[in-house]
């Protein structure tokens, strides 16, 4: 027997300035939804275990699920940056009566905030490492457990300078279909403002016998960048593909947004990826998210994606589409699943929730503060809202576990 839970990390957004100017902290938050419970909550403390220092309230979090101890159970794994330059990881273990808080590292050398995590068995051991994506200055992090603690290596940094290197996302998959996981990382000039123009590349990271060879999956002509990358079989023909979405950009003086965002999915081959485009989010800002997997129980995969808009007069409303791939017409197809407002849908999983064989959507609204699911029914989609708090969100994470009632 097991039990399902979904497990959301999010900030709840404070947008009030300190008396210095400085941003006010966010509220922290880390906590599981029991769908066999009405879907009620159980918090997570987010304070290093050992310290006295609280952590309900910092600059970020970002969390990652998958087994550090290679003994087939799922652990938590959570980055939290409380200030500049003051952040830790730790997991939680459920030891079946409960969660526990696991110390994994405080203090990361020359970083100021830790933007994004994943976590895979790189070294092929049976137990997960940790890769980090961080601020200033993009220091992409391998992270691996020593016989006296983690062991940071540091594979790449400063991609677009010192100090000036946002590493916005980093993912651990099979990207060629090898067998073999790779590491993909969506990288950025850190001074984007008023969305204008922001050089940004996508690099893959794969091992070789000197250590980490980077290949490069598309720099954007040095016009734009990527905030999100995935890896799935998108075309349902056995070979794995990144998706992402160039970001778009507004030319300066005007609302124009020129160019558009536009999903993208590569094929690589060796070390050469080719580049074909999915469609155009019109009159849209950027893609928040992707998802990828079975939400019509027919076996083929579709591409769920998030979006955000500017907010300003005639770019005001958000969506939630679906990508499916016509395999007769060689086209990609969209359908609309849901709307909000500007700030959209910052996080989407795809994952069955009750158990039945049928994956479900779920989606942070973030500018609503909520998080829904989305089920199947016939040829049209149930809506249900699963949480709700006041105000808006930042929701990085949602992540279906599995518990085994008794574990041995």
């Amino acid at each position: 027997m097991s039990k399902r839970y979904l497990a959301v990390t999010q900030l709840e957004l404070n947008l009030r300035f300190g008396e210095r100017g400085t941003p006010a902290r966010h509220s922290l938050r880390a906590f599981l939804l029991d769908p066999s419970d009405g879907w009620s909550l159980r918090q997570f403390d987010l304070h290093y275990p050992g310290s006295n220092d609280g952590a309900d309230t910092g600059e970020f979090v970002v969390s990652a699920v998958g087994d550090l101890d290679g003994d087939g159970h799922s652990e938590f794994v959570y980055a939290v940056t409380i200030e500049r330059g003051n952040c830790h990881i730790l997991a939680y273990r459920h030891d079946g009566t409960t969660w526990r808080a696991l110390p994994v590292t405080k203090g990361l050398s020359s970083v100021d905030l830790v933007r994004s995590i994943a976590l895979g068995d790189l070294d092929g051991d049976g137990a997960d490492e940790i890769v980090v994506g961080t601020r200033p200055s993009g220091a992409v992090l391998v992270l691996d457990a020593g016989p006296t603690g983690y062991i940071a290596t540091t594979i790449d940094r400063e991609q677009y300078g010192i100090g000036t290197t946002n590493t916005r996302e980093v993912l651990v998959a099979d990207v060629d279909s090898d067998g073999a996981l790779e590491i993909l990382v969506a990288t950025a000039r850190a001074s984007a403002e008023n969305w204008q123009a922001t050089p940004g590349s996508i690099f893959l990271y794969r091992r070789s016998p000197d250590g980490w060879d980077r290949i490069l999956i598309d720099d954007h002509g040095g016009r734009t960048h990527t905030r999100m990358v995935a890896v799935a079989d998108v075309k349902n023909d056995g070979v794995n593909r990144i998706l992402s979405s160039a970001v778009g950009v507004v030319q300066p003086g005007s609302t124009l947004i020129d160019p558009e965002p536009e999903l993208r999915m590569y094929t690589l081959t060796g070390s050469r990826a080719v580049c074909q485009p999915i469609g155009t989010l019109e009159n849209m800002i950027k893609s928040r998210s992707f998802a990828a997997g079975d939400i019509d129980g027919h076996g083929r995969i579709a591409f769920v994606v998030g979006t955000r808009a500017l907010g300003s007069a005639g770019f005001e409303t958000t969506y939630l589409f679906v990508y499916r791939f016509n395999h007769n017409t060689q086209a990609w197809e969209r359908e609309t699943l849901d709307t909000s407002g500007p700030l959209g849908f910052h996080c989407v999983t795809i994952a069955d929730i009750d158990g039945d064989g049928r994956s479900e959507i779920i989606a942070s609204d973030d500018g609503r503060g909520q998080i829904k699911l989305y089920k199947r029914r016939g040829n049209g989609w149930e809506r249900e809202i699963i949480y709700a708090t006041n105000g808006m969100i930042f929701c990085s994470a949602i992540h279906l576990i599995e518990l085994a009632t008794v574990r041995g």
